[in-house]
């Protein structure tokens, strides 16, 4: 069952940890850089500041840190997004989770099994 509301959230939390990455992740890390990224069906893990990036395709996990990233997703099955200022926009998500401050994240939650 796919639940139709976007759900826009701007969130202002405690800091959360960050989950290390592993060899299944695809990085993008630094600053500044645009792209366009399959996802391959893998992790994909955003880091650094002013990123824009397009990850198509389905996701695993999307990890998003840092501050002022623009990305946008097709399908992913659980989104984290911290530190400040970053913009998520995207298709389908089954999990979303969004700490720090002044984040803002559009997704369709789809329901759990």
């Amino acid at each position: 069952m796919l639940l139709r509301l976007p759900v826009i959230i701007a969130a202002m939390l405690a800091v959360v940890g960050l989950a290390h990455a592993d060899d299944d992740e695809l990085t993008i890390q630094g600053i500044g850089i645009s792209r366009d990224v399959d996802c391959q069906g893998k992790n994909v893990g955003v880091y650094g500041a002013e990123n824009e990036i397009a990850l198509t395709g389905q996701c695993r996990t999307i990890t998003v840190h840092g501050s002022k990233h623009k990305v946008s997703f097709e399908q992913g099955q659980t989104l984290s997004v911290s530190g400040s200022d970053n913009i998520v926009n995207g298709g389908r998500a089954k999990d979303v989770v969004v700490s720090v401050a002044k984040n803002t994240v559009t997704t369709t939650l789809e329901a759990g099994e």
